[in-house]
């Protein structure tokens, strides 16, 4: 919604080349990390999942809850969010980013299946 607003507004030209340079920070920031680290872990919202209804306050409701997967996103970087924490009392889940580098959706999809299959607090999993 911001981005449409700002793009109406006739400097199109302006947002797209700052984005643009934002963006490449990203991209070298995260090559520097793959440099040492083979994927990524990192929160995927900044609380507990929303209970349905609670967005309907809030205009901005969707930036604030996707801003910490915005820089994986802008960079084209394979990521899945995985719950990882399921709240008791609430009955909410908190959710886990694995990032990887470019091209390697396979080894994000291993390290996802691997995550499912080897916790134990998941409410899905089978019980044996």
């Amino acid at each position: 919604m911001l981005g449409t607003f700002t793009l109406t507004k006739g400097h199109a030209d302006q947002y797209y080349n700052l984005a643009q340079k934002v963006r490449t920070l990203y991209l070298e920031n995260y090559k520097e990390l793959f440099k040492k680290y083979d994927v990524l872990v990192a929160p995927t919202s900044p609380s507990f999942a929303k209970e349905i209804g609670a967005s309907a306050s809030s205009p901005m409701f969707g930036e604030l809850e996707d801003m910490l997967l915005e820089p994986s996103s802008v960079t084209g970087l394979p990521g899945i969010n995985v719950p990882f924490y399921r709240d008791e009392t609430s009955n909410l889940y908190l959710g886990a980013n694995f990032i990887a580098p470019m091209w390697q959706e396979n080894l994000i999809i291993k390290i996802a299946d691997a995550f499912e299959k080897n916790t134990k607090w998941n409410s899905w999993r089978n019980k044996s």
